[in-house]
């Protein structure tokens, strides 16, 4: 009856994915090691909307979250690169929130000296948020 009538049928969404994604990095990486993606503040820390990781080769990337002290370590993921190739991780219905909360770090792990590119988008959470 809807569809027929002149008139049309609305609904809010309280929890629409409306993200501050306020953030933005890119690392560029050419050697077999482990880097820091993001730092957090000690009054803040980093939620993931969308992280984007290009190889230029045949390359394992570990993604994960530490502390400050790159200790208590929160795997992510780990991508397999045979060859040359992109993947994307989106985080579109919920950000990723750094377990360590303040302070923590986003890193990675490069198994190769294969050309890694990582963009990042996210968002800097003050404490108390």
């Amino acid at each position: 009856a809807i569809a027929l009538a002149k008139s049309s049928m609305t609904e809010a969404l309280p929890n629409s994915p409306n993200f501050n994604t306020d953030s933005y990095t890119r690392i560029n990486q050419a050697a077999a090691a482990t880097v820091d993606l993001v730092v957090s503040g000690a009054n803040d820390d980093f939620a993931i909307y969308k992280i984007t990781v290009t190889v230029d080769a045949a390359n394992v990337v570990d993604l994960f979250w530490t502390d400050a002290a790159n200790g208590n370590i929160e795997f992510i993921g780990e991508l397999n690169f045979a060859d040359v190739g992109s993947f994307v991780y989106d985080f579109d219905t919920s950000m990723l929130r750094n377990p360590n909360r303040q302070g923590g770090k986003l890193r990675m792990t490069t198994s190769t000296a294969a050309n890694t590119v990582v963009d990042i988008i996210g968002h800097i959470v003050l404490a108390g948020q």
